[in-house]
């Protein structure tokens, strides 16, 4: 063989290797994230039952000290006298599960023969057997150690979860290893499960989810569909306020656990939108129900005395929710009180309403909807659309868009996508960290863009936070900057939540602009919304890349090898 041949071969060797390298360098990568007092991961629902599989990909350093207790992998262990779970490591690396159920007893399972304080990245994974009275535990998806003990079935879960620490005061037994997965589920996963997930190959039946965990990452989402996420304990992001924009509206979802715990935070929002109307260019203000949560007339004369305080500084509209009863509501937001700031209503209430407004030369109507409204409500609204082709109508209601992508299909059949000058559908009612927004097309070809906004849970759990949806917009109404901002600290909440999209508006009479402009346009303001952001849901898309490079450069190789053999061969 030539020296050439030689020599294009040891390329192409080299080339090849170092490319699977990468590949595999990437794919056992273990990025993970470490953990202190105040430093840790909380979910923002909480698990339906206690889970029966319990995972985690963790390390310790090797010369952790035996008497180290490790700290908690995940759990929502408040005290003793409230039911709860830990999924932990015990002194001498030992792997713990404990337990206590509805009537305070303890089920404490440590596994003695177990130490995880080895230097390595490790699969740990424990399942709860109460039907056989087993709990095992795995370490890289071998058994190692089986207890024999009654365990519960089931408790009640009274606290969302918690990554890395639990609820007990300064959070002293946060996790002292590196998390880099981690996973849970309601029922008994088998050997040969137990065998795959420690590949990183999670299955989905139970699954409550599965998660990636990387330092400074403020929200940890499942890569297996689940409702359930993970918030940071600091999840307020650094960024410069939205610039470039003709005018905003402000959006106030759920305030029931406002105006029924934290008052002085419901104050503080109104305060909020009151003194930044002017500069921030706020045209309106949407509330989307229960703004109450017990209809409490202590509940409900808070929330009016501070709503109407934005009386003369920034228009309204409100919405009824299912924790506002009807009584209530029409007692306290009357129609002869507040009739004279709405356009129409269905019967002389404020309970189904419209009202016609422009900024600048954008025509808008705001249809409210009460809570689930009925077939008869429906179609009044549908004959004020109807009536009205010219205004851009955006409909506010308690309960429409899910955070499980679902909605309130029988509002949307038989109303707004018939309609082409229905441009957002806005709603509430179900908990969620996130402003979801999500695109629907319309009967006639247009785009509806909904949104779902409710940070009950955000106050329920973090004892009141005050977050308003901004929605800053063009001159034209299409483009839209996002901002979920907390008036309690003037912050960002969650980088998820500050985004930018698009709105499919009615066509003006200076709508002039070509299919090749839009399609400019288009490519240099791209639409990125909450979906465009997880792009392929359970995918490794940085693995993806690494393999076309890696076949690119294997491709390249070849055919520089192929070139010089091929010379090699004229020259003979």
């Amino acid at each position: 063989m030539s020296k050439k041949r030689i020599f294009t071969a040891i390329i192409a060797v080299v080339l090849t290797m170092l490319c699977i390298g990468m590949i595999s360098a990437n794919a056992q990568k273990a990025v993970g994230a470490t953990f202190s007092e105040t430093d840790y991961y909380k979910a923002h629902l909480a698990l339906d039952n206690l889970p029966s599989t319990y995972e985690a990909f963790i390390s310790f350093p090797e010369n952790t000290n035996p008497g180290t207790v490790g700290g908690v992998i995940f759990g929502n262990y408040k005290n003793n006298s409230t039911a709860g779970f830990s999924f932990e490591i015990s002194t001498k690396g030992n792997p713990r599960l404990f337990i206590i159920d509805d009537n305070k007893k303890q089920y404490d399972f440590t596994f003695g023969k177990v130490n995880v304080y080895t230097g390595k990245t490790l699969h740990l994974a424990i399942t709860k057997d109460s039907s056989k009275d087993e709990i095992i535990c795995y370490v890289d998806g071998v058994a190692v150690q089986t207890l024999k003990a009654a365990s519960p079935a089931s408790i009640t879960i009274n606290s969302p979860t918690i990554l890395g620490g639990d609820y007990r005061t300064g959070n002293t037994n946060y996790f002292k290893g590196t998390i880099s997965k981690f996973a849970i589920y309601y029922n008994v996963r088998t050997p040969d499960q137990i065998k795959v997930d420690s590949m990183g190959k999670y299955g989905t039946n139970k699954l409550a989810g599965v998660y990636e965990v990387e330092q400074g990452k403020k929200l940890l989402e499942s890569i297996e569909f689940s409702l359930i996420r993970f918030v940071h304990s600091e999840p307020w992001v650094e960024k410069e306020p939205a610039k470039n924009y003709a005018y905003s509206f402000a959006v106030v979802g759920d305030t029931q656990i406002l105006t029924m715990s934290y008052q002085s935070d419901f104050v503080k929002l109104y305060d909020w939108i009151k003194n930044n109307a002017e500069s921030k260019k706020i045209k309106y203000v949407f509330g989307l129900g229960d703004i109450t949560n017990n209809d409490t007339a202590g509940e409900w004369q808070t929330a009016k005395k501070f709503m109407t305080g934005l009386n003369g500084v920034v228009p309204y509209s409100f919405v009824r929710g299912n924790h506002d009863s009807v009584d209530q509501y029409n007692r306290y937001f009357s129609y002869s009180e507040f009739s004279s700031t709405i356009d129409g209503s269905y019967d002389e209430s404020m309970l189904n309403t419209y009202t016609n407004f422009e900024v600048g030369d954008v025509k808008y109507m705001i249809m409210c909807l009460d809570y689930l409204p009925s077939v008869k409500v429906l179609q009044w609204a549908d004959k004020v659309a109807e009536e009205n082709p010219d205004r851009n109508i955006i409909v506010t209601t308690h309960a429409y868009l899910y955070d499980n992508n679902a909605k309130n299909n029988d509002m949307w059949d038989s109303f707004v996508k018939k309609h082409e000058n229905i441009c957002m559908v806005i709603s509430g009612h179900d908990p969620t960290d996130l402003i979801i927004s999500r695109k629907a097309m319309g009967s006639k070809g247009n785009t509806v863009t909904e949104f779902l906004v409710d940070p009950q849970n955000v106050d329920r759990y973090t004892n009141g936070m005050g977050l308003v949806a901004m929605l800053y917009f063009s001159e034209d109404g299409r483009q839209v900057q996002i901002e979920y901002i907390c008036v309690t600290n003037d912050k960002y909440y969650l980088a998820e939540n500050q985004y930018t999209t698009t709105v499919d508006m009615l066509k003006t009479a200076d709508d002039d602009v070509s299919k090749e402009t839009e399609d400019s346009a288009e490519t240099k303001a791209p639409e990125t919304t909450l979906t465009d952001v997880t792009v392929v849901p359970g995918k490794n898309n940085n693995l993806v890349i690494y393999i076309l490079i890696a076949v690119g450069t294997i491709a390249v190789a070849a055919a520089v090898s192929a070139v010089i053999l091929s010379k090699d061969k004229k020259k003979k």
